[in-house]
């Protein structure tokens, strides 16, 4: 299975404990960063490519779309996923424009958030990742991927 890298972006924290269920992984397995400018911070100083950033409902859509310009310039390797929690009208054609690559509605359930988690790393996940040693960038808790697990 291929490895990837998860980061969870806003807060509150238990965001990355949710994603975590989602996805089946364990809380420690998915990085995690509390805003929108730490994600840019993370993605200058990775050690290792993020696959996927997924934001929780708590990013502001301005900035959301601000953080996918930025990674489009950046880390285009990098998937984006926007995590509301209510409708979005009009944000989805906005999202698709600005490089996001999936709105999800967790009002729908968590299924549908593992799926698109799953699409935007373009493969299945997996608990065979590597298990990242922890670190301090910028402040934040982030897990990337080592090259000795």
């Amino acid at each position: 299975m291929t490895d990837a890298s998860v980061v969870a972006v806003g807060t509150p924290q238990s965001f990355r404990q949710q994603l975590a269920r989602a996805i089946e992984m364990g809380p420690d397995e998915v990085g995690w960063v509390q805003s929108a400018t730490a994600a840019e911070e993370l993605l200058i100083n990775a050690f290792q490519p993020i696959d996927v950033l997924v934001l929780s409902p708590e990013v502001k859509e301005p900035d959301a779309l601000g953080l996918a310009e930025f990674v489009g310039r950046q880390a285009p390797g990098t998937a984006m996923v926007l995590v509301r929690d209510h409708t979005w009208n009009g944000l989805l054609p906005a999202a698709m424009r600005a490089g996001i690559r999936d709105v999800v509605d967790m009002t729908q359930g968590s299924e549908e958030l593992r799926d698109a988690v799953e699409r935007a790393g373009g493969h299945e996940l997996s608990n065979e990742w590597l298990r990242p040693e922890e670190i301090l960038t910028a402040g934040h808790d982030v897990r990337p991927r080592s090259d000795h697990d």
